[in-house]
């Protein structure tokens, strides 16, 4: 073999081995690796009863409440596991106020993407929601995006192998794949109806920037007993303004958030550079203008006001204030954080939201924040290391 064919196969092999070395090293970093040379895990969450948690609406009847089944769920690697003596989660009163520290239990699990910097990057992983070190714990499934109700979850997936892949996993209580869908872009938001019947999924087909103005989004209605696309594209409702039907090429949907009933739901509609609420009905396939200057509605546990991000443009440089609209009134308050959340709140219960809010712009680290739902207050850190929190509520139960 001559001189030249030697330093052909000497690059060859390294670019091979470039190759596999960056894939693995990214795929750790985004949770899809795990290295099995580390200590097994042990140790899982408490079998405690759940804890209560505000819920006003009336969910569509079923045989019993599903709670979640947590026989394969693990501590995350890297994080303690509870100990024998602090179960994760404890049985209290729940009249008390949240912030006494002899009631820190009172917060409901949340399901969350962890972002801790370690080797459970970006897995679901189940949070009592009360701070303390050790109590979180991971599952298999690792999540984009992840949201949860009723016994039924979904967990929008990003596989980044020779070729990156999107998919939409559907999950049961006890964390494993029930169905499996293909997406059609790159994940970004999913909601479930409070019965557990429907997902909301949107991707972006082209581009992946609403500053930029270049996008275009697909969002879809999956049945999650069948799981099967009930809705292709939002896109293909009959709109409605002022009593009359709405048409134009450049229909975008996203930011769903459905009502107690699961058939009626709320979405982003946006065309013409109008961002829209509309008001839509599942079974008769049309949707209702509401309002205008509404991006990414979350409807309130108890359906009386819609969360959302309202978009500023300071000096043609697009930003977002966390507001909260009066589905009576219409009339909009924006909330106590001033910073700009690009996000889909989550309501932890009818007097707060959460959303995450990344480290610094750029970071793969974020928090997930607190803050009162009545314009008071101010921003609070209330899960580290987490994003797209899914609050898991316990239906029947209220607050006094």
């Amino acid at each position: 073999m001559g001189k030249g064919a030697w330093l052909f196969l000497v690059c060859v092999t390294c670019g091979l081995f470039t190759g596999v070395y960056t894939w693995v090293s990214l795929s750790r970093a985004a949770g899809l690796v795990r290295d099995d040379s580390l200590p097994p895990v042990v140790g899982g969450l408490s079998s405690e009863p759940e804890v209560p948690v505000v819920q006003t609406f009336a969910p569509a009847p079923r045989d019993s409440p599903v709670e979640l089944d947590t026989t394969s769920v693990t501590a995350l690697p890297g994080i303690s596991a509870p100990t024998g003596d602090r179960p994760a989660v404890e049985p209290v009163d729940v009249s008390s106020g949240w912030r006494d520290p002899a009631q820190v239990n009172r917060q409901p699990r949340v399901l969350l993407r962890h972002l801790g910097l370690d080797r459970s990057f970006g897995f679901l992983a189940v949070d009592p929601g009360d701070q303390l070190q050790g109590a979180r714990q991971a599952t298999t499934l690792s999540c984009h995006r992840v949201h949860f109700a009723m016994g039924r979850g979904v967990c929008l997936a990003v596989e980044r192998r020779f070729f990156t892949m999107y998919t939409a996993v559907l999950f049961d209580a006890a964390f494993q794949p029930t169905h499996t869908l293909p997406l059609n872009g790159i994940p970004s938001r999913t909601r479930l109806s409070p019965d557990g019947r429907y997902a909301a999924i949107t991707v972006f087909v082209a581009g992946h920037s609403y500053s930029e103005g270049r996008f275009a989004t697909e969002t879809s209605i999956v049945d999650m007993e069948a799981g099967t696309l009930l809705v292709a594209n939002l896109e293909e409702f009959d709109v409605r303004r002022d009593g009359q039907s709405f048409s134009e090429l450049d229909f975008n949907f996203w930011g769903v958030t459905f009502a107690a009933n699961g058939n009626r739901f709320y979405a982003t509609l946006s065309t013409g550079g109008v961002f829209y609420l509309v008001e839509g009905d599942i079974a008769a396939r049309r949707a209702y203008i509401v309002s205008d200057g509404i991006e990414c509605p979350s409807l309130s546990p108890d359906e009386t006001r819609v969360a959302f991000k309202k978009r500023l443009s300071p000096g043609g440089r697009v930003s977002w204030q966390l507001s909260v609209l009066d589905l009576a009134t219409l009339k909009a308050m924006p909330l106590a954080e001033t910073r700009s959340v690009d996000d889909q709140v989550e309501w932890l219960d009818d007097d707060r939201v959460l959303y995450e809010l990344p480290d610094e712009v750029g970071s793969a680290t974020a928090n997930v924040w607190v803050v009162p739902s009545d314009g008071t207050g101010r921003p609070e850190v209330f899960l580290e290391n987490a994003a797209s929190p899914a609050v898991v509520r316990v239906v029947g139960t209220s607050v006094s």
